[in-house]
């Protein structure tokens, strides 16, 4: 959760969370794929796809990883809803399925989402 204020709109703090799915499929296929099957999920439960087809790409660490963006309409801490956008950066390693999330109202979003392409340059596996 963001520690500025600034970043909450009726009840609903601007988020980053990092998942993690231990799947040997998911973590073999090709991205794109993945990416694919995500973007799918994505919209049959309601969400607007801003990006689609992203190929995969490589950090300067040499990490292959693709990306999506969307917005929903999210529940907040007060039961309002309100229109949110999020990113999220998927990688695979040791097994599993990585998904790094960042959620803003809408509002904060071009502001905020240049935060996690930076976090995506960074991202480096370590030997197991």
């Amino acid at each position: 959760i963001h520690k500025s204020s600034k970043y909450l709109v009726n009840g609903f703090s601007t988020n980053i969370s990092v998942t993690a799915i231990e799947d040997q499929l998911l973590s073999s296929l090709p991205l794109e794929f993945v990416i694919g099957a995500l973007e799918e999920s994505m919209k049959q439960s309601g969400s607007t796809l801003l990006s689609s087809g992203t190929s995969a790409t490589q950090n300067a660490n040499g990490v292959e990883y693709g990306s999506f963006d969307f917005e929903q309409r999210a529940p907040t801490a007060t039961g309002a809803q309100i229109q949110v956008r999020s990113k999220i950066f998927v990688f695979q390693s040791a097994g599993k399925l990585i998904m790094i999330q960042l959620a803003t109202p809408l509002q904060f979003a071009e502001e905020l989402l240049p935060d996690l392409e930076a976090i995506a340059e960074t991202i480096k596996l370590l030997d197991p």
